[in-house]
């Protein structure tokens, strides 16, 4: 195989690389607005919706290869909701996530309100 060869194979393989990671790895993503989380843990799945009253956000990071040399400041999201149905989120290796949980509380720290 000549140079062409392997940069088409190398082209290839870097696509479906990109396009594994960057879609189908993000599976579980949260849309936080002020009094309400918005949770989809699969792609196309269907979207709950948590109030934020009683809800407890824990930062962990446990781990010093993953969270501190690799990890450029993430570590784990652990949200732990409320009410009947208590449910435990967890959200790995999130990236910057002192800075992060800072506009996390921030925005759950205002209500939404209707004027009418």
């Amino acid at each position: 195989i000549n140079m062409a060869g392997y940069l088409f194979i190398a082209t290839v393989v870097f696509i479906l690389w990109v396009v594994s990671v960057l879609i189908f790895d993000q599976r579980t993503y949260m849309v936080i607005t002020p009094g309400q989380i918005r949770v989809c843990e699969h792609v196309g799945a269907s979207i709950r919706t948590f109030d934020t009253t009683g809800m407890s956000f824990e930062k962990q990071r446990d781990d010093l290869f993953r969270h501190w040399l690799l990890g450029f400041f993430s570590g784990d999201l652990i949200v732990r909701t409320s009410g009947a149905e208590k449910e435990t989120i967890r959200l790995p290796n999130v990236l910057r996530i002192g800075w992060r949980l800072e506009e996390v509380q921030m925005l759950l720290s205002e209500k939404a309100t209707v004027v009418v």
